[in-house]
């Protein structure tokens, strides 16, 4: 279709079968650069407090922590990490624009 970058962005986009699939479905051999964005327990769950009430924070807490120990065991190794703990969203936007290289790699 003539796209030259795309940013796909999904929790498990940083897993090996998540790579795999968008790459094929992409076609053409990609260039994928992989980031996970990280924070501590703290940080998860104090951004998890502010936006769910009640009896389904625990839920989300706990599933928070689950997918938290999936990434860090099996995200592809060369994946990015930018943590995020008592950051601005532009100061995480630079790292993750600095990880992409798009500037230096242009067509």
């Amino acid at each position: 279709m003539g796209y030259r970058r795309l940013i796909y962005t999904n929790t498990v986009s940083v897993l090996p079968d998540a790579i795999e699939r968008l790459t094929t479905a992409m076609g053409d051999n990609p260039e994928v650069v992989a980031i996970l964005l990280t924070c501590t327990d703290s940080s998860a769950r104090e951004r998890l407090s502010q936006r769910e009430m009640g009896s389904t924070l625990n839920q989300h807490l706990a599933s928070s922590a689950d997918m938290g120990f999936r990434l860090q065991a099996d995200a592809v190794d060369w994946a990015h990490r930018i943590p995020t703990d008592a950051r601005s969203v532009s100061h995480i936007e630079a790292d993750v624009i600095d990880r992409m290289n798009w500037f230096t790699t242009c067509p």
